[in-house]
């Protein structure tokens, strides 16, 4: 079975789910934290999960979302 990150079909799904979260948050006038923006870098994926942060990554989100709510 081929990763996530190898099939085109299922990124494209993923990006159409992600825009209508957007635009839902955007007309409900509620944040959004992009984990897209947030995690850029390969540092912030775990070795073991293409999906999963790292303690890098996870110390991103932490920010990201004390930024948002503070």
């Amino acid at each position: 079975m081929e990763s996530l990150t190898c099939q085109p079909l299922h990124r494209t799904a993923l990006g159409l789910l992600n825009d209508v979260i957007s635009k839902e948050a955007g007309l409900k006038d509620t944040g959004v934290i992009d984990l897209r923006v947030v995690c850029a870098d390969s540092e912030c994926y775990s070795d073991i999960s293409s999906i999963g942060p790292s303690n890098h990554g996870a110390k991103h989100i932490v920010c990201a979302a004390q930024r948002a709510f503070s």
